[in-house]
Formats: C-alpha cells, structure tokens, sequence
C-alpha cells in the first residue's frame, strides 16, 4: 500500500506534463490555422482546428477542476 502514493505522485505529474505540451504545441501552432481560415478550401480545416482547441481547453478546466475539488 506504501508503494501506490509514489506511484500515483508520478503518474499524476506525467499526466500534467503530457497535458501542458499538449496545449502549449496546439497553441504554438494557432497561427497556422488562421491561414486556413482565408481560402474557402481550407476553411473547414482552420474551423476544425479552433473547435478542437477549444473543446480541449474546457476539458482540462473542467477535468482540473473536478479533480481539486475531489482531492
């Protein structure tokens, strides 16, 4: 049982880790979608682009929020 909180330490500071690269590469990369955004080709790509950036940073709002107030 001793072993379980390093083990959950770690993995809960990967999963951080992992999260944060996540949105910091998502959001190094926003400027390309709105070039997407001028042709009307490639609209639907810049659009989708936006609508998964969004979605991801209310999930870690809400996930990270759900979680401190379970803790």
């Amino acid at each position: 049982m001793m072993a379980v909180k390093p083990l959950t330490s770690v993995v809960f500071t990967v999963v951080l880790y992992v999260r944060f690269v996540e949105l910091y590469a998502l959001t190094a990369f926003q400027s390309l979608p709105f070039a997407f955004l001028v042709h009307e080709d490639t609209k639907p790509i810049g659009v989708g682009f936006f609508k998964s950036y969004v979605l991801r940073c209310a999930c870690r709002l809400r996930c990270g929020a759900g979680g401190a107030r379970r803790g």
